[in-house]
């Protein structure tokens, strides 16, 4: 690795073309996270637009199917979004009839969320075709590979998630 100084005075490092580096910055873990994210964003949305559900919206329903009966509230902090943005998420599904709210058994001022029946067997698509995706995505990588990259990706989640179930541990 050769440095030399910018005319700026800052330092500038320059990187063999087989480092693992973007510029100055070297690729960190998660940006490849990211980028895989990214990838399959752009892959998923017109599937899911052609289906009438935004990614912000499939998150919600995703997290409420996960979840026994969230309020608002748990979703909001969850998912890390404002109570505000996620308000407005919760009005959109509401009004596709996607989820339904009852009284909190405990606290009445409490609102759960929960499925309706339109919207499990939407994520019932959506699942399927994820998982289809997923598949022509991976295809012909090495199934030791994909199933090591879940492992570490599982425990990296669960250090900071104590709600992290990884796929197959459902109990």
């Amino acid at each position: 690795m050769a440095s030399a100084t910018r005319a700026n005075g800052n330092r500038m490092t320059s990187h063999a073309p087989d480092d693992d580096a973007i510029g100055d910055l070297p690729r960190r873990l998660t940006f490849y996270i990211k980028a895989a994210e990214a990838v399959q964003h752009r892959r998923t949305e017109p599937h899911l637009k052609a289906l009438g559900i935004s990614y912000v919206q499939l998150a919600l329903l995703m997290a409420i199917g996960r979840l026994h009966s969230p309020s608002a509230a748990e979703l909001s902090r969850r998912l890390g979004s404002t109570p505000q943005s996620t308000g407005e998420v919760i009005a959109a599904l509401l009004r596709k009839k996607l989820i339904y709210r009852t009284e909190d058994e405990t606290t009445r001022r409490v609102l759960r969320l929960n499925l309706m029946p339109a919207g499990a067997e939407l994520l019932d698509r959506v699942d399927s075709i994820l998982t289809q995706l997923e598949k022509e995505w991976i295809d012909g990588m090495d199934p030791a590979a994909i199933s090591q990259v879940k492992a570490v990706l599982a425990k990296l989640i669960a250090r900071d998630d104590d709600d992290f179930v990884p796929d197959g541990l459902v109990g």
